[in-house]
């Protein structure tokens, strides 16, 4: 089967491409994509029936990858030809571009992280799909939480995401949808000398450290001695990393010396799951059953070249066409450790009745 690119714009379906580069990510709010052909009517892009800030989708083979809108239509042209270049994202893109303001409203109370995102998507015409896997964290009571002057929406939903464990991406249905990493599996799996044409280990040890110190403020019961009530510490080390590098932490939340050597754990867990990944390039666009390669799931890998024979998340990927190379896709993998959320390590309870003395405000702290 060969792969077919659509724009569509304004119920008008535009094909024939020369270049491609279409990118989704799981750590990135909005996919992305910049295509290029020849004009057909040089040096007057209306004439296609697009102009920048048109609604648009990008499909592959059918299947939607892109919906948004048009950021950008430069037209360039010389003494041979005048080519017309076509950029956008999704709808979720205004999320990473506006500032949250609602005058007199900067704070909401006792309600759920589900209330306060749709409540800020809402004016940008985008709905939320809740993945089962982060409905409970989702749906839960929060105390408090708090927007600063400047914030972006999306910001704002990252705050919560970090905080409560979840992942806020775009798949290209025009939605934003809150998930967790992928647990089910590609149809396909990545082999050396089957599919893969290209591949590079990327690796990198600056963000991990030897030894990680969390330092908690707890309060003080008459089970708890007064040092570990007053300053309750917790270490992990890496085996790994073989030379003195530290790491202090100040944890967000009141904890014990257990949850805070658990944190500890967690961290060196996660900066060694994004210390390692592996970028593949494959023939084409779509998997053996037709459908594009897919975001955010589990593949398992064989490749003799890297010494490589275990899964690993799908956590970004680029669709390209060019003269030279034709329909190429590029898959960014990573360990799914790196995408383990710190609530379901610490079990950090969400669900609090009204008046607890417990508290998420550290969620506005977060960065």
């Amino acid at each position: 089967m060969e792969d077919n690119i659509q724009l569509i714009v304004n119920g008008q379906a535009y094909e024939g491409w020369q270049e491609v580069a279409v990118q989704q990510s799981i750590m990135q709010i909005a996919g992305s994509f910049t295509i290029r052909a020849i004009d057909r009517y040089p040096g007057e892009p209306g004439s296609w029936g697009m102009s920048m800030g048109s609604e648009c989708q990008i499909k592959i083979n059918g299947k939607n990858i892109i919906d948004g809108y048009i950021d950008t239509l430069p037209v360039n042209y010389s003494e041979s030809e005048h080519v017309l270049e076509v950029n956008g994202r999704d709808k979720t893109g205004d999320l990473v571009d506006c500032s949250y303001y609602v005058a007199g409203k900067n704070e909401w109370v006792n309600t759920t992280a589900l209330s306060i995102i749709t409540s800020l998507v809402a004016p940008f015409g985008i709905t939320l799909e809740v993945n089962a896997s982060v409905s409970s964290a989702v749906s839960a009571k929060i105390p408090k939480f708090s927007s600063n002057v400047g914030d972006t929406i999306f910001t704002l939903i990252d705050k919560l995401g970090k905080a409560l464990g979840f992942i806020p991406i775009s798949t290209g249905n025009g939605k934003l949808t809150l998930t967790s990493a992928g647990d089910t599996y590609a149809t396909d799996s990545l082999k050396s000398g089957v599919n893969i044409k290209a591949g590079a280990l990327i690796q990198s040890n600056v963000d991990r450290y030897q030894t990680y110190y969390v330092l908690g403020q707890n309060n003080g019961t008459d089970f708890i001695t007064p040092t570990a009530s007053t300053q309750p510490i917790g270490s992990y080390t890496d085996s790994v990393i073989n030379r003195e590098r530290t790491l202090v932490i100040e944890a967000d939340t009141p904890i014990d010396i257990k949850k805070a050597r658990e944190q500890a754990q967690w961290e060196a867990l996660v900066r060694a799951g994004k210390s390692r990944s592996v970028k593949y390039t494959v023939l084409g666009w779509s998997q053996t059953n037709g459908n594009p390669w897919p975001l955010n799931k589990l593949i398992q890998v064989y490749d003799k070249a890297l010494s490589i024979n275990e899964a690993f998340l799908i956590t970004a990927i680029t669709f390209t066409l060019s003269i030279e190379e034709g329909a190429r896709t590029q898959l960014l993998l990573m360990n799914p450790n790196a995408f383990t959320p710190l609530s379901s390590v610490l079990g950090i309870k969400t669900n609090f009745d009204e008046g607890s003395s417990s508290d998420l405000s550290f969620l506005s702290k977060l960065e």
